[in-house]
């Protein structure tokens, strides 16, 4: 199956993909080879694939494409590159605000666009159903899924530390 999701995120917040990639693995399994996430093992890029060559044409046919924004994502240039360049595509993009980033903190364009916020349980709930409505997999039940779905709400319920 080719991509059907592109996770795009700062690699300083590998811990937080890697949870959402494990959520959505649990949630949605039909999608487990269809995620690309580049900073998790078994979702990154194949050896030898040029990296931007690869990413745009991803970003261009995935059916959804998540933004994990965070005060790291905010700080780099990549993650707003990659949503900016998957709305002008015309595929359906998601922001998640997440470590301490508030929806109100959504860059420029962003605030248009229905963020959501990772900490909350009911927001995460309905993204989960809105990319299996987008990609036409089967969401399983809550109990196939809970504690992956906990693991990713508390980390992105951490705040960031000050310390970078």
């Amino acid at each position: 199956m080719p991509i059907q999701v592109v996770i795009s995120h700062a690699h300083d917040d590998e811990a937080l993909a890697t949870r959402f990639v494990g959520l959505l693995r649990c949630a949605l399994p039909a999608l487990a080879g269809a995620i690309r996430c580049t900073s998790v093992d078994g979702h990154g890029l194949e050896a030898g694939a040029h990296t931007s060559t690869e990413l745009r044409a991803e970003l261009r046919a995935a059916r959804v494409v998540v933004g994990l924004l965070t005060p790291h994502a905010a700080q780099r240039g990549w993650v707003l590159f990659e949503l900016g360049a998957a709305w002008g595509a015309g595929v359906h993009v998601i922001p998640v605000v997440a470590a301490g980033l508030q929806l109100a903190d959504a860059p420029g364009p962003l605030k248009e666009v229905q963020a959501v916020d990772g900490a909350n349980e009911n927001a995460v709930s309905r993204m989960l159903e809105s990319i299996a409505t987008r990609t036409g997999v089967l969401l399983a039940g809550i109990a196939a899924y809970k504690v992956e779905f906990q693991q990713f709400v508390e980390a992105a319920s951490e705040l960031e530390d000050d310390d970078d």
